[in-house]
């Protein structure tokens, strides 16, 4: 039984004869791709050196859309492969296997839209090695030293190895990808503009701010304006206001109450309004979220416009940088309304302690365009020099994102 079965073995398992080939035309070979493998479907061709010496030296070539790839199997590349291989191919025709060797190939990768940039960067190496020899040769003791140094304290790229150059690239392009466009700019600088609700498409000055939005009816008419409306001289109206330091509030008040006829009480509220705001504006910022240290330096203003107040201008019981633009570009939307919607930059300026580049500014975040007025237009008013008015024009604008010139 045992023997049948041996018998039986031998004709389902016959002898493999085994023959060792050297064939020397065509056949498989043995590729690695450090990093980054190419598509199943690329194609690539083999290369051979038609020398007799050197008949066994081939080059394996393939590219894609973008990327290159070449290997060969002599030279350095090779310096690190201990041993050969080869690949066995079973016939069942002929019950043989046949061994042929198969040439190994480390495939290098080449990115085609650096090609132009490596022959830069060549030119600008040799120049490097020229300076560096004459500085060898003939520089002092210090400059070879600095020489010397450099050098060891050179990155190849060659060092770093595919892989990381690969990586590092990867994270580049992730960077730039983050870089906000000039569209992202644009909305970001419109949810961050420190200016109350506006209608982009107002077809004149009055209506593009709705004065509701930057004091309440309620704040309006808590506004005490009893005493104010029985001063007669500017230091007696001085004696009521919690700011004194404004030439623009001062004077058109004073115009107002010692005006003949019916007085407009909402102006006169205003502009006391206004100049609550500029007492506020002045308080540093650590003390313009405490409510005694505001109701000391305003004279006990109404309660409900302290409350507003501190709603409006402060964050997390403080005045950051940002409301504090926001305080200053709502006075100045007050300021206009005043004003016919024209108002001096410079005036304003010294009225708030600012440098007029600073006021221009915030004038211009409100959608005001300053420009300087004709020689005839000064002389109407009175002015000798250079004169500036800004005016809110209707449709309204602000400044625009600047965009970053692109690199050459």
């Amino acid at each position: 039984m045992t023997k049948r079965k041996h018998h039986d073995s031998e004709a389902t398992h016959p002898e493999v004869k085994v023959v060792d080939s050297k064939h020397e035309h065509g056949g498989p070979v043995i590729v690695t791709f450090p990093g980054t493998e190419p598509a199943q479907d690329t194609l690539f061709d083999s290369y051979k050196n038609r020398t007799d010496s050197k008949k066994k030296q081939r080059i394996i070539a393939g590219e894609t859309e973008k990327i290159e790839f070449v290997g060969k199997n002599h030279g350095p590349d090779t310096a690190d492969i201990p041993c050969r291989y080869v690949v066995g191919v079973y016939s069942k025709k002929d019950n043989t296997v046949t061994l042929q060797e198969a040439p190994v190939f480390n495939m290098h990768r080449n990115v085609k839209a650096l090609k132009g940039l490596k022959s830069q960067v060549s030119a600008k190496n040799s120049f490097l090695e020229a300076k560096n020899t004459l500085g060898d040769t003939f520089g002092t003791k210090k400059a070879r030293q600095q020489i010397r140094s450099a050098e060891r304290n050179e990155v190849k790229a060659e060092a770093l190895g595919q892989d990381v150059v690969s990586t590092m690239q990867n994270e580049i392009d992730v960077a730039a990808q983050a870089v906000p466009t000039i569209e992202d700019i644009q909305k970001e600088q419109e949810q961050d503009r420190p200016v109350p609700p506006y209608d982009a498409s107002a077809t004149s000055p009055e209506h593009i701010y709705n004065l509701e939005d930057i004091i309440s009816s309620e704040e309006l008419n808590a506004v005490p304006i009893k005493d104010v409306l029985k001063c007669t001289t500017m230091d007696e109206l001085k004696e009521q206001l919690p700011y004194t330091l404004s030439q623009f509030v001062n004077s058109r008040l004073l115009t107002l109450v010692t005006a003949k006829g019916k007085t407009d009480r909402k102006q006169v509220r205003m502009l006391m309004y206004i100049s609550y705001l500029m007492a506020y504006y002045q308080m540093r910022p650590a003390m313009a979220g405490k409510r005694d240290q505001v109701n000391t330096t305003l004279y006990n203003p109404p309660a409900a416009i302290v409350d507003r107040m501190l709603e409006r201008y402060t964050s997390s019981g403080r005045r950051t940088p940002m409301m504090q633009d926001k305080l200053a570009c709502y006075m100045l939307i007050l300021c206009l309304m005043v004003d016919k919607f024209i108002v001096d930059p410079e005036l304003l300026a010294s009225d708030l302690s600012l440098k007029p580049t600073k006021t221009i500014n915030l004038l211009k975040n409100v959608g005001c365009k300053v420009e300087y007025l004709s020689a005839t237009q000064v002389a109407a008013l009175g002015l000798t020099g250079k004169v500036r008015r800004a005016s809110l024009i209707a449709p309204v604008t602000f400044p625009v994102a600047r965009k970053i010139p692109e690199r050459k």
